[in-house]
């Protein structure tokens, strides 16, 4: 039977009694001791905080709970012992779903809460508005100037609000323009209020202070404007305030006169965007026009043939243009001109302008005057004739003077060579070579009449000859002499036999000869006589024999008697060919043939600085040609130790050497090739090819030798025999 359920409406410990009945017995009650817990409380969960990014929940606390378990928006459980719950990191206007579970801590089961809403709060729109500020001019003294904001067209508590921006003092509401510097300049607020904030945007304008500057001649003339031209590009608009006032503005140009000459001061403010700058100045000097007073006019001081014009200078003027009948004819700082060439009578309009080193323009003078006229005098001076040779000069030489139209009322003079008289007389003994000039001069009412004439007496050419040289070799066909020729005139003509020649060293044949020069103005020298001579030639010859042998030494001799000149250089040539001399001063000549056939021998004697000489003498040269080998070698001996090639033939080459034993066995050879004459130490010493001595006894040699006497006909021979080895 059973199950049976029993249930309790309250909780608290519970006996349960069991009794049995069956056929009538009833058994005896058993009893059972419950405990009945008491169940949980409902979870009732509320929102009771919302921030912009958090929201904060609350739930009643239950003591039967040992926990709670949450969820939110149906994520991971958290558990936790509170009864409250923040979830922050969230957006503004985001809603959160939460559910608390409470977990129970005795027999009865958890209870959950339904799932409960709550949503991030959201800030409220805010418009921020910085109060405007007018324009402010960057000067030194621009101060510090307190900014104000309102929040939606309201004012509010100032502390609400922070500033940025350039020239904000850091952590105030100041801005100073002195840290901004000129320009717009943005400046950020932000309102803060319950974890709300919000920006604004101002803008300060900074307007920089304008510079005036203007520029102009600092000196004009006083019927000229002064104009100021303003420094500066377009841009903002300006105000300019000048002191005088111009007399006519357009654009950047301003025009200013003056009444009177002076120094005058203009200055200009210039006013922009409400700053004005600091004045700006110029002083300009006006300067008085040129002027000439009547008392400085052009003077005159009148000649026969010039006329001299003087004037004064004046102020502003150091430099002067001279026109001479409207031509202009100079310009410089001369106060003086003179008017030259002139003809008697002639009249000269002289302008002179005055050149302005200052502001106002030139001015100009004028004056005419008239050369004076002299009287009809006449007058010439001639010489009996233009030129003279110096050597032709015996006595003094009378000028000739013709003059007419004077009345003997006027000084006459002679003037210019040193040497002429009062009465026309010119000393040319000591006058002497040169141009002289002879100047006559008759003054006759402060007219000065004058001519002149010249002499003209040229120099005497100098020629200077050297001793003869006379030729020193007997083949030479001529001599030389050395003449060189000064003074006299250009081109100078050096005469050899009445021949012109090339002055210098002259190649002279033999004989009797002269030398003269003349010059260009026919002045010439006395002759110089010389004689050329050409030696006989020295006789010579060589001495030795005629016919040799090959191999043999022979030597061949010149005389040492060369009938009186002296030896420069002996050289022997052998068949065309130099060769080294041997003996004193090269006078003899020794030689070993080794060719057969003719030899020339040729001795060329050098003798006087360059002169030479041939002797030649033919010979023959005949062939007796012996080579040679020894038969016998004692190695361990001190002089028949090797056996080797010998002959006098010096062109003998050996091919090889083979040395072989009684039985035809090679025991030694030599196979590379080598001249024998003057290699007697190359050969066979009794050794075998590793070293070791042979056995005395008798061997057989094969050598083979190629003479190569004959030129291009090498003959090829073979010695054979037998050698004896003795130890």
């Amino acid at each position: 039977m059973g199950p049976f359920n029993v249930r309790y409406t309250t909780p608290g410990i519970k006996t349960i009694s069991l009794s049995v009945e069956r056929n009538g017995c009833t058994s005896l009650p058993e009893t059972q001791t419950v405990t009945v817990d008491p169940e949980l409380a409902n979870v009732v969960v509320t929102c009771i905080a919302q921030g912009l990014d958090f929201v904060e929940f609350q739930w009643n606390l239950d003591p039967l709970a040992s926990g709670y378990s949450i969820s939110i928006d149906g994520g991971a459980a958290i558990n936790q012992t509170g009864n409250t719950y923040r979830v922050t990191g969230l957006a503004e206007n985001q809603e959160v779903s939460i559910v608390v579970t409470a977990l129970s801590s005795n027999a009865c089961p958890d209870k959950v809460s339904p799932a409960v809403m709550c949503t991030a709060r959201s800030c409220p729109p805010v418009v921020v508005t910085m109060d405007a500020v007018a324009d402010i001019c960057f000067t030194p003294a621009a101060g510090i100037v307190n900014l104000t904001a309102q929040v939606n067209a309201a004012s509010i508590d100032q502390s609400l609000l922070s500033w940025a921006g350039p020239g904000i003092v850091t952590g105030t509401n100041q801005f100073d323009p002195q840290i901004a510097g000129p320009g717009t300049h943005a400046i950020t607020i932000t309102y803060s209020e319950s974890g709300c904030s919000e920006t604004g945007i101002g803008t300060i304008k900074v307007n920089r202070r304008p510079v005036a500057s203007f520029t102009g001649d600092n000196r004009i003339c006083i019927t000229d404007t002064y104009n100021a031209t303003v420094n500066g590009s377009s841009g903002n608009p300006v105000t300019l305030d000048w002191t005088p006032d111009p007399v006519t503005s357009a654009n950047n140009m301003s025009q200013f006169s003056f009444a009177t000459p002076g120094t005058y001061d203009v200055s200009l403010v210039v006013d922009s965007l409400g700053c004005s700058s600091l004045p700006f100045m110029e002083s300009v000097v006006v300067e008085p026009e040129l002027s000439v007073p009547a008392t400085d006019s052009i003077t005159c001081s009148e000649f026969l043939d010039r006329i001299v014009f003087n004037w004064q200078d004046i102020d502003c003027a150091s430099s002067y243009r001279v026109f001479v009948n409207n031509v202009l004819i100079s310009t410089g700082s001369s106060t003086t001109y003179s008017a030259t060439g002139l003809l008697e009578g002639e009249t000269v309009d002289l302008r002179v302008e005055f050149i302005s080193d200052c502001e106002c323009g030139d001015i100009a003078i004028s004056k005419e005057c008239t050369a004076r006229n002299c009287p009809p005098v006449q007058l010439s001076v001639t010489s009996p004739q233009s030129e003279y040779c110096l050597e032709d000069v015996t006595g003094p030489i009378q000028i000739q003077l013709t003059i007419t139209g004077n009345d003997n009322t006027g000084v006459a003079t002679w003037s210019g060579s040193p040497f002429i008289n009062d009465q026309g007389v010119f000393d040319a003994l000591a006058a002497g070579v040169g141009v002289h000039t002879f100047e006559y001069t008759y003054v006759q009412e402060n007219c000065t009449f004058e001519d002149e004439t010249s002499i003209t007496i040229n120099p005497t050419p100098a020629m200077v000859v050297g001793v003869p040289v006379q030729p020193p070799c007997y083949d030479d066909l001529t001599g030389t002499i050395n003449v060189s020729a000064t003074g006299g005139t250009n081109p100078l003509n050096v005469l050899l036999d009445n021949q012109p020649v090339t002055p210098g060293i002259l190649n002279v044949g033999a004989g009797n000869h002269t030398l003269q020069v003349v010059d260009a103005k026919g002045c010439n020298t006395v002759t110089s006589p010389f004689n050329i001579t050409i030696p006989n030639e020295p006789i010579i010859e060589i001495t030795g024999p005629l016919v040799v042998n090959t191999g043999d030494t022979v030597t061949y001799v010149l005389p040492d008697d060369f009938a009186g000149f002296a030896i420069d250089s002996v050289v022997w040539t052998i068949n065309g060919v130099p060769v080294v001399c041997t003996g004193n001063n090269c006078l003899s000549l020794t030689q070993i043939p080794v060719n057969v056939g003719q030899i020339e021998y040729t001795a060329t004697v050098y003798y006087n600085n360059g002169c030479s000489v041939n002797a030649r003498l033919n010979t023959t040269t005949q062939t007796i040609i012996i080579t040679e080998v020894p038969n016998i070698i004692r190695p361990e001996s001190g002089g028949e130790k090797l056996f080797f090639v010998q002959t006098n033939d010096p062109t003998l080459i050996v091919k090889y050497i083979k040395i072989y034993d009684r039985w035809g066995n090679l025991v030694f050879h030599i196979d590379e090739s080598y001249v024998a004459k003057g290699n007697e130490s190359i050969g066979w010493e009794g050794q075998e090819f590793a070293g070791r001595k042979v056995m005395p006894g008798v061997y057989v040699y094969i050598i083979e030798t190629v003479s190569l006497l004959q030129g291009n006909n090498p003959r090829t021979e073979f010695l054979t025999g037998d050698i004896t080895v003795i130890r």
